[in-house]
């Protein structure tokens, strides 16, 4: 999933300096390819070891603390703003390309959903299907709205954690497979930019204020029971600061082009957090658990 987004806003980057029709060529090309091994990849991970049945619906709402939820919300988001501005660069910035460009990611989603479906170890969520529906909804309005401008962002920050040795199956046996299935890893944060909404602030256009949400000490699904352990399943929330870096024009083209690809991920900033216990810390990082 992040290499797919760092490709595509890539992509978007060298759209701007090729001519039109090549331009609408390789978008083309580069996103069908992209979504393809996505998903390929994604069947390996998550699919390989569980046999297929009839279709039948799963409700996960209560699972994870709402950390996957918000994984869904925050893939669909950053699909849909980087199709988007590919498109744009591409040619195709009426509202109706726009909305069709937007919901590329809505409908990839949904494709998985559907496995998730004939999964006899998952099964079709509508709880996923509203979160990804709110992610493509929050780029859509952007990119037509706002001119294909983005206050506000959904990013996303990972921290190896050391809880999933425990439970390798569910949470990762390797590294890669953590980024997407260790949810105690991963926190997600929604960015807000003043000065890339109100023209006349006098913030810089880079600086902005994140809100961010990571829940740390699971085991299982729903609960820890099944494992003898001493963690204790927690939610925290941030209040810290954020830098959008691809507002961050440097004199090296290749450099601009790596900073605007690798902007869905949250820079590690000083913040102020409180737990689901009332517990208020100030954290020089917010990786601790």
């Amino acid at each position: 999933m992040i290499l797919l987004l760092i490709s595509i806003n890539t992509q978007a980057q060298q759209l701007q300096e090729d001519s039109l029709r090549t331009k609408k060529n390789a978008l083309a090309i580069s996103s069908a390819t992209g979504l393809v091994g996505l998903n390929t990849a994604l069947y390996f991970a998550w699919y390989a070891n569980y046999n297929t049945g009839k279709f039948h619906t799963f409700n996960d709402n209560n699972e994870w603390q709402g950390a996957d939820k918000l994984g869904h919300t925050f893939t669909t988001f950053n699909l849909g703003k980087a199709i988007i501005n590919a498109s744009y660069n591409a040619g195709w910035q009426s509202p109706k390309q726009q909305l069709l460009a937007g919901s590329v990611g809505l409908l990839f989603m949904t494709s998985i959903e559907i496995q998730d479906g004939f999964s006899r170890g998952w099964g079709f969520s509508w709880g996923d299907v509203a979160a990804n529906t709110i992610g493509t909804a929050l780029a859509v309005w952007q990119g037509i709205a706002l001119k294909n401008n983005y206050p506000l962002q959904l990013k996303f920050l990972y921290i190896p954690s050391s809880i999933a040795q425990y439970n390798p199956k569910l949470l990762g046996s390797s590294a890669s497979e953590r980024v997407l299935k260790d949810y105690n890893a991963q926190s997600y944060w929604l960015c807000f930019y003043p000065k890339q909404l109100f023209a006349h602030s006098t913030l810089p256009a880079y600086l902005g204020v994140s809100l961010g949400y990571k829940a740390t000490g699971m085991l299982g699904a729903h609960n820890n029971d099944a494992f003898n352990t001493s963690y204790y399943r927690t939610q925290r929330y941030y209040l810290s600061v954020d830098i959008d870096v691809s507002k961050l024009k440097t004199k090296h083209k290749w450099l601009n082009k790596t900073l605007s690809a690798i902007s869905f991920i949250k820079i590690p900033l000083p913040a102020l957090s409180v737990d689901n216990k009332g517990v208020w810390r100030g954290q020089l990082l917010p990786w601790s658990q």
